[in-house]
């Protein structure tokens, strides 16, 4: 019974966890990706907004 449940676990649990782990980390880069271009466009819109703000100051 063990030794069926070890071949089990290197045939079938071992690539699934190792597949598993490659998604998780594949994963974590397209949210930090992701989190990195919307703190990106923030601090664009912000430094823009800024800049607008400046020029509308010198205008009036």
């Amino acid at each position: 019974m063990l030794s069926v449940l070890a071949e089990l676990h290197s045939n079938i649990l071992a690539p699934l966890i190792s597949v598993l782990t490659v998604d998780l980390n594949f994963l974590g880069i397209i949210t930090a990706g992701l989190f990195a271009l919307v703190l990106l466009t923030v601090s664009f819109l912000t430094s823009t907004r800024r800049a607008a703000v400046k020029a509308q100051g010198r205008q009036l």
